[in-house]
């Protein structure tokens, strides 16, 4: 009967093992946005980006259809490498990175809704205006890039440390503009607050000896 009893315990233990994991998988699903967007089952959608924990469950996704997918990769194998544009593996290939870079810019669009709330709260937020200023910069359009991170600047402050990141920030938006002396300025600016979070002066020294360039874009914090 005892041996029974021990059984039986180790069984009930073993199955709520396995429910907390599934369980645990079924949060990650839902947690993550636009985790399992790719591979939708409609054949003419690619993905579908979810940019809420709460999307699936009301099937609120934005849909990324497989034709525009194919046209932009099309035009971009062309443009790239018109020799393989004929070749279904390299097309496939390029099919996918550009789907991948569209789910991106899917959930960028939906993180930069996200700041602006908090910007609606505190106008003031030095971080709102950071990350705004990072998904401008991710996107390439400096310019935007360049204004959110000054109003970073011009900010509360918190957290500290976007003041040294914002400097350099502006720097390699400098140094990709062509404006080396502006950019030189600015991670002179960085050294100056003597504020290392994440490596922070090391990077500055780093593109004071050598300009930044647009193959090592980075985000910093």
């Amino acid at each position: 009967m005892i041996r029974f009893l021990q059984t039986e315990s180790r069984m009930v233990k073993a199955l709520i093992v396995v429910v907390i994991g599934a369980a645990s998988i079924t949060m990650v699903l839902y947690l993550i946005p636009g985790l399992s967007g790719m591979g939708s089952s409609s054949p003419d959608t690619f993905a579908v980006v979810y940019p809420h924990w709460y999307s699936r469950m009301f099937s609120s996704g934005d849909a990324i259809k497989q034709a525009r997918v194919e046209q932009i990769a099309e035009e971009q194998l062309r443009q790239r490498d018109p020799q393989y544009a004929g070749n279904p593996m390299i097309v496939q290939y390029f099919e996918q990175q550009v789907g991948q870079q569209l789910v991106q810019q899917g959930n960028l669009a939906e993180s930069l809704k996200e700041f602006q709330k908090a910007l609606d709260i505190n106008k003031n937020s030095s971080l709102a205006h950071y990350r705004i200023a990072e998904v401008f910069f991710t996107q390439r359009n400096y310019q935007a890039s360049a204004n959110a991170y000054r109003e970073a600047l011009n900010g509360d402050g918190e957290p500290k440390w976007t003041e040294v990141w914002s400097h350099i920030q502006l720097g390699k938006i400098f140094d990709v503009s062509g404006q080396r002396e502006r950019a030189v300025n600015e991670y002179q600016q960085a050294l100056q607050t003597q504020d290392n979070t994440q490596g922070a002066l090391d990077e500055a020294r780093k593109y004071l000896q050598t300009p930044f360039a647009k193959s090592k874009e980075a985000n910093g914090m």
